[in-house]
């Protein structure tokens, strides 16, 4: 896979749900590491979660 993207690490906001966790996931899908940041942490960790398990990059759910 060539990868799109010159980054190795994104920080998303609003990543918990929707469009937020559907960028984090496509960045993880061309092996950029992400931060999904979210006011919904338990949200933000398993959609991390599920990030790590489906794409294997690095993914961190962490509370804004």
């Amino acid at each position: 896979m060539s990868r799109s993207f010159s980054i190795s690490r994104a920080v998303v906001t609003g990543a918990a749900r929707g469009i937020g966790a559907a960028i984090a996931r496509r960045l993880a899908e061309e092996g950029v590491a992400v931060a999904l940041l979210d006011t919904n942490v338990s949200g933000a960790r398993r959609s991390a979660e599920a990030i790590e398990d489906t794409t294997g990059t690095k993914a961190f759910g962490i509370a804004c």
